[in-house]
């Protein structure tokens, strides 16, 4: 996590093609490993005792720029919103395997926080 140690919680997610090239299963996994390499769980809303599911869809460049990233469906809570859009915003994801025709891709990506208390 950016800035300190990681929050008491986790975050999973699921990649959806909306349009564009059609990702290929190599490419879907290596988005999925970057998303999870990067994904954190915010301090405040696990402080504030927060989990639930975010929704970003998202516009893709060949070499991997995300053009594009907004919410579709919120969670509830600010802080995980704002976390989820900027794992996407302004970032460089992988780029198209060989076997992705097109320019760019729409995916929608689902993240799940779960937030861990004992």
């Amino acid at each position: 996590m950016p800035g300190g140690a990681r929050a008491p919680g986790g975050a999973t997610g699921w990649l959806t093609h909306l349009g564009g090239a059609t990702p290929g299963q190599g490419w879907g996994r290596a988005f999925q490993s970057w998303v999870r390499n990067r994904a954190f769980f915010p301090p405040q809303a696990a402080m504030a005792g927060e989990d639930g599911t975010t929704v970003v869809d998202m516009e893709i460049a060949r070499d991997g720029r995300i053009l594009s990233a907004r919410i579709s469906s919120r969670s509830g809570s600010r802080w995980l919103d704002a976390a989820s859009i900027s794992l996407f915003r302004d970032q460089v994801g992988p780029a198209f395997t060989w076997d992705m025709p097109g320019e760019t891709t729409t995916m929608r990506f689902t993240l799940h926080y779960h937030l861990i208390t004992r």
